[in-house]
């Protein structure tokens, strides 16, 4: 559907669930072969942490040791970022409705 209608974004979105759904039953060539393809597209509609992180669990089970660590590594960057960014957010939303800000 998504390439008929031509939407990158469903295209994304589909190719993405279907990696999860063959890493889900274990079929880690299928979802290698899902992940070839999301490589070629530029992932603004999934979410990044679970696109590396899953991306570096297959990787990993397929042997490529030092890529898995690679997409594992980028995904505690993103992590981290978002726990920093969120922190923030919160610690400005408590100083504000104290009056601090």
């Amino acid at each position: 559907m998504a390439r008929s209608l031509n939407h990158i974004n469903y295209l994304e979105t589909v190719l993405f669930m279907q990696e999860f759904c063959a890493y889900k039953m274990k079929d880690y060539d299928i979802s290698m072969e899902k992940f070839l393809l999301l490589d070629l597209l530029e992932k603004k509609t999934i979410n990044q942490f679970r696109y590396h992180f899953l991306y570096g669990r297959i990787l990993r089970l397929k042997g490529q040791n030092e890529k898995a660590l690679d997409k594992f590594k980028t995904a505690l960057d993103i992590n981290k970022k978002n726990f920093i960014y969120n922190l923030q957010e919160v610690l400005e939303r408590i100083c504000s409705f104290f009056g601090r800000f």
